[in-house]
């Protein structure tokens, strides 16, 4: 069996109940389209970039990732991840 441990404090806050966030921080391929929206978010952005770990780990590749990081963005906020990749 494996153990995985994903660590990085360096971005961590004290979450407060019903707290709604607005700066825009983080990794570009892994931040939730609300981050990049900048129309607020809360918790459930660790959730996603949760999930953008696993299907890297699962299909050796990010779900969005463009040529640049404008084109990133765009398609971040825009597009369904791609699940062609991922073997049922």
């Amino acid at each position: 069996m494996v153990k995985i441990k994903v660590a990085d404090f360096g971005l961590s806050k004290i979450i407060v109940a019903n707290e709604v966030m607005i700066d825009s921080c983080g990794t570009q391929p892994y931040m939730a389209p609300e981050i990049l929206k900048k129309e607020g978010y809360g918790i459930e952005v660790d959730m996603w970039a949760a999930g953008v770990i696993y299907y890297t780990l699962v299909c050796r590749q990010l779900p969005f990732m463009g040529q640049d990081r404008s084109s990133t963005k765009l398609i971040i906020k825009e597009w369904d991840p791609d699940m062609n990749h991922i073997a049922f």
